[in-house]
């Protein structure tokens, strides 16, 4: 924005308000470097809170710390400017002294990472103090160049209970008077079989990028605080970590929201994938999130998922298949993403031990000579109520497919053969997800119908995961009418570009 200001000869002020979690991922550095290079009018407004989701850690957040911690540096660092400006290098007889010690006083300025940078540095500041903040936005906007104005702030302030347990309090929705019982999320599934491989296995490591809690590592990180590792907001750094440890003999367990792997795609096939590092990916918030919006849907996994070489891609429909699929995973030599929602877990309903010693099969739940349900995830059992709603006027199958790379083929071709009618269920975007690994699979097949329910080629706006599966469709209602239709209809040729725009 300010180089297109400068570019189009224009005049107005550009203020970027920054956290210092993000200060642990390279695109805020990245930015603040050749924004300082550049030396053009900005402020770059700090909002200092010691928190991203959790507390922040790392050298950077305890730097900041020290800052902040005494409010007596901001004299100081006015008395010692004056100082500095006060002593003369030109004609001065001992200017090579007078250089030195100049130099030296500005290393001891606080803030002075900042200005090493480029930016004049102000600060810090009460950011609840109102008054004082206005005027200290006023003064840096009239300073040329680059300003940072360092504030600090105290997440949830004026919410007693946000004050208390700001990393509660980071979204905060409906107040649940009456909480739920007896059943766990799958991220806490995730957290106890991660802490029980951990005890089996000394090599097991767990990495999280500013997630502990809400990924369910917090009883891992209480338990086995050396082997656990909080990155901070640097999803990039916390993969191409892993792949290091991996290389030298240890297991990592990276717990990552879907969303934000988003940020590691590279890393994920360059420094993991390509060399066939033996790295445990477990894919939290897959699918609809809920009330935090486009932002956070993790809609888009299974599509960049299957692209990737060398990586098995999982997906569990109850909580005993998603600890199966860690133990599982952690024998393998390569790879592994198991991908699973913010959602309770069911019970298993499966008829078939979860201990593979090969790659891991689809389970055929229920037999149909009319039709079959290919479904991810949970939605296996949104198709298990379709299935008995349609019955007994139509025979219907359901499958729970657990591998989405590689696919169970033969079972995969055997049931869509001898059905002649497939559906499939996913919680991902229609364009490269799951559905699209059918039509693939099955393009040689002649006479089998094939549709596809998931998300279309939009963004998915916010809404409760309730509400977007009823509005696009991932309802056994709507899959009892889509069943309906698909039967009705003649065959036709099957189609790789389907419902692609």
């Amino acid at each position: 924005m300010v180089i297109a200001r400068d570019q189009q000869g224009e005049d107005y002020h550009v203020v970027a308000v920054l956290g210092d979690g993000a200060l642990t991922g390279g695109m805020a550095f990245e930015a603040l470097n050749h924004m300082g290079s550049l030396g053009r009018d900005i402020v770059v407004i700090l909002n200092d809170n010691e928190m991203s989701i959790t507390s922040n850690v790392g050298a950077l957040s305890d730097y900041l710390g020290r800052i902040r911690s005494d409010s007596r540096l901001y004299k100081a660092r006015k008395d010692l400017s004056t100082l500095i400006r006060r002593i003369p290098l030109i004609g001065n007889p001992l200017g090579r002294v007078a250089h030195n010690m100049k130099s030296r006083l500005t290393r001891m300025l606080p803030g002075q990472l900042f200005e090493e940078l480029g930016f004049t540095y102000f600060g810090p500041f009460d950011g609840h103090n109102i008054a004082q903040l206005q005027k200290a936005i006023r003064d840096a906007l009239r300073r040329q160049g680059p300003v940072l104005l360092h504030v600090y702030t105290q997440k949830g302030r004026g919410h007693a209970q946000a004050e208390e347990e700001p990393h509660r309090y980071h979204g905060v929705g409906a107040l649940r008077l009456v909480p739920k019982t007896g059943v766990m999320s799958y991220s806490k599934v995730f957290g106890h079989t991660a802490v029980q491989l951990a005890r089996e296995n000394p090599k097991v490591v767990a990495i999280t990028a500013a997630m502990r809690d809400g990924t369910g590592l917090g009883s891992f990180a209480k338990e086995f605080s050396d082997r656990f590792f909080d990155v901070g907001i640097a999803e990039q750094h916390a993969l191409t970590l892993a792949a290091g440890m991996a290389k030298d003999g240890l297991r990592p367990i990276v717990a990552i929201y879907s969303t934000f792997l988003q940020r590691a795609y590279d890393q994920l096939i360059h420094d993991i994938a390509l060399q066939n590092l033996p790295v445990i990916l477990a894919i939290d918030r897959a699918g609809v999130v809920g009330d935090d919006g486009p932002t956070h849907h993790g809609v888009f996994d299974i599509s960049f998922l299957r692209a990737v070489p060398n990586l098995n891609v999982l997906a569990p429909s109850s909580g005993p298949e998603l600890s199966a699929m860690l133990r599982w995973a952690l024998k393998q030599d390569g790879p592994v993403a198991i991908r699973y929602p913010r959602a309770d877990t069911v019970p298993y309903n499966g008829r078939v031990e979860l201990d593979w010693q090969g790659p891991i099969p689809a389970l055929e739940l229920k037999a149909g000579r009319d039709c079959v349900i290919f479904a991810v995830g949970p939605l296996v059992e949104t198709a298990l109520q379709a299935a008995r709603a349609l019955e007994p006027e139509i025979s219907c199958g359901v499958v729970d497919i657990r591998s989405l790379k590689p696919l169970d083929h033969e079972l995969l071709l055997r049931v869509a053969r001898f059905t002649g009618c497939v559906i499939t269920l996913e919680d991902n975007v229609l364009a490269g997800g799951f559905g699209s690994s059918i039509l693939e699979l099955l393009s040689a097949e002649q006479g089998i119908k094939v549709e596809r329910i998931g998300y279309p080629d939009r963004f998915i706006p916010q809404g409760s995961i309730a509400q977007l599966h009823q509005e696009y469709g991932l309802t056994a209602e709507n899959i009892v009418c889509t069943v309906r239709r698909v039967l009705s209809q003649e065959a036709v040729p099957l189609r790789v570009s389907q419902d692609y725009p």
